[in-house]
């Protein structure tokens, strides 16, 4: 009887990097580099009779501080790989930087939320978290191996993120333009590209809470895929009462944007796409020139 024999010629190196397409999210790893396997059959008379060669070549590791091959020494936080595992602080500290937002939106515009100019206590506070929690961000990123990573600060996965969110903000677009046209929001105030340009910083922020610190840190009680992006989500839209508008559109926009992070992980990608959207939004749906009044604060 013939036996068939399995030879690997060259090892394999790996980064952790978990994965839930199939909405779970069992520990994984992404294999890199090249490797070749042997097949091959021994005959009765012991001689060995060469199948197939297979050769499989996959993507290279991640450049930067995050292409360690090395596992992630525990931390502070606990005894599990930071790289991996989810983090309760995290998640309660940004629902609690939403909720103090919150108030202060209600306390400065009431329920309406309709308050058109920036200089307002809720949007002082959110200079004031974005600081902090960048801060937070930047020290993560000196302490531990491949967090920057791991959060989806990387080149990989950037092209067909990019690709994917672009489809989406040009199907968003069509809804906006038409409501733009009915309303009379045209022509733009010059300010709108201002706007475009800067607000891409600022969604980058958004999408680092939104995704880094809530949808990655939903896994281990929300396991399977699409409930956990729906409950990401409307916490995401949650932080925007009462501003109703946004609420739905963040609502929407929350579950493509963490669908794409999910898929590519790349944190970079999410955050244009989110800008570019958010600058539109701003003028178009709420009829707000936050250009014009950043203009004047410089002034």
């Amino acid at each position: 009887m013939n036996t068939v024999s399995l030879f690997r010629n060259m090892p394999l190196a790996f980064v952790r990097e978990p994965s839930s397409l199939n909405g779970e999210d069992p520990p994984s790893q992404r294999y890199f580099g090249e490797t070749r396997w042997s097949f091959a059959v021994d005959s009765p008379k012991g001689e060995t009779e060469a199948l197939a060669t297979v050769e499989f070549r996959t993507e290279a590791p991640p450049s930067g501080r995050g292409a360690s091959l090395e596992k992630a020494e525990p931390d502070r936080f606990g005894g599990a790989d930071p790289l991996t595992r989810s983090s309760s602080g995290e998640l309660l500290g940004v629902i609690l930087f939403g909720s103090v937002h919150v108030i202060l939106e209600i306390f400065s515009d009431g329920l309406e939320g309709s308050g058109g100019s920036i200089a307002r206590p809720q949007h002082i506070f959110n200079v004031l978290a974005f600081i902090i929690w960048g801060l937070y961000l930047l020290w993560r990123f000196v302490t531990v191996k491949g967090m920057a990573a791991a959060w989806g600060f990387r080149r990989e996965g950037f092209i067909p993120a990019i690709k994917a969110g672009g489809i989406f903000a040009i199907l968003a677009m069509i809804p906006l333009l038409v409501y733009g046209v009915i309303n009379s929001r045209f022509p733009l105030p010059a300010t709108f590209w201002l706007v475009m340009i800067l607000y891409p910083v600022w969604g980058l922020g958004q999408q680092f809470a939104l995704q880094a610190l809530i949808t990655r840190n939903l896994r281990d009680a929300v396991p399977r895929l699409w409930p956990r992006l729906m409950a990401a989500s409307v916490l995401f839209s949650a932080s925007h009462f009462p501003n109703y508008w946004l609420m739905g559109l963040t609502l929407v926009a929350g579950i493509a944007f963490s669908w794409n992070y999910e898929r590519y992980r790349n944190i970079w990608a999410v955050g244009i796409v989110h800008g570019i959207l958010g600058a539109a939004a701003y003028y178009i749906v709420l009829g707000h020139d936050p250009g014009g009044e950043l203009m004047e604060l410089f002034r």
